[in-house]
């Protein structure tokens, strides 16, 4: 995760609140947007959110992992896989594509591990679709976007 430019975070708890209810109420994989322009906290209300609920800071964590990804100007499918390979121990075979080693890692992700995925600064929503993970409990996803989708 980046870290905050925050010293104090104040003024956001129902913020934190709705978000934290919005991202657990299904039973299925659930995405929740934080959306808005430019400037009004987007990035920092998704890092409080998950050093909040995604470390166990001040609130029992209902995730085993968060994984951080940066979009904007990044690839996002690397990110996934080298998270996969650092914090999971799961390395795709050899000779796949990338779009192939992420549903790799999504098909063998452990069922003990549930994750928060945090998509940064998404600019368009067609560029990270393949990428999102299966229909399952196992994964929360939170997108910072500027952008309504």
């Amino acid at each position: 995760m980046p870290r905050s430019g925050a010293t104090t975070f104040v003024g956001r708890e129902e913020d934190l609140t709705r978000l934290h209810e919005q991202i657990q109420c299904s039973g299925q994989v659930a995405i929740s947007a934080i959306a808005g322009m430019g400037g009004i906290g987007k990035t920092e209300l998704a890092l409080q959110y998950a050093r909040r609920y995604g470390t166990g800071q001040d609130e029992v964590s209902p995730y085993g992992a968060v994984c951080w990804l940066q979009v904007r100007d990044q690839d996002v499918a690397s990110q996934i896989v080298n998270f996969a390979q650092t914090y999971l121990a799961l390395t795709p075979p050899d000779g796949l594509e990338l779009v192939p080693q992420v549903n790799w890692v999504w098909a063998h992700w452990p069922v003990s591990q549930s994750v928060l995925l945090i998509y940064d600064d998404v600019a368009n929503f067609d560029r990270i679709s393949p990428y999102l993970p299966p229909q399952t409990d196992l994964f929360r996803v939170l997108i910072t976007t500027r952008q309504r989708f």
